[in-house]
């Protein structure tokens, strides 16, 4: 994938779309691409949230570790951003990500991703409507 179709993709992510295309291309730059093979975990419940993912290809399960178990909570797909919830609140991990197919993410640092949120405030207010929309549940 292009920096151009990265661009193009992060474009498409709900949350991303108050950005302008000068931020949108340098979020494409900064991004690591990383590939994870099913059954991968790419974020674990309780870890310090060092970054946030949007999902290229493929798909993830969300799941919640309780004292009775796992509970699968969603599956996700293209174009879903993972791990704004800790890393907005620069706080821990509130579920694991593991990657149900080939799956391929954009990774954004948590340090880049704080700088974007101060630099854009409209994007903190988006990321914050979308996690209200998406009704997370962490019971």
């Amino acid at each position: 994938m292009s920096l151009g179709q990265e661009y193009r993709l992060l474009s498409e992510v709900p949350p991303l779309r108050v950005l302008d295309q000068r931020q949108l291309k340098l979020l494409s730059f900064v991004c690591q691409r990383l590939t994870y093979a099913p059954g991968q975990t790419i974020c674990r419940q309780g870890e310090v949230a060092d970054a946030v993912y949007v999902v290229v290809d493929g798909e993830v399960d969300v799941t919640l570790e309780h004292d009775e178990g796992e509970r699968h909570l969603r599956r996700m797909g293209r174009h879903a951003i993972i791990g704004e919830v800790g890393a907005l609140a620069n706080s821990r991990r509130t579920a694991s990500v593991i990657a149900a197919t080939q799956a391929t993410a954009l990774k954004l640092e948590q340090a880049q991703f704080q700088k974007l949120l101060q630099d854009v405030p409209e994007l903190k207010a988006a990321v914050e409507q979308h996690i209200e929309k998406a009704d997370y549940i962490y019971e």
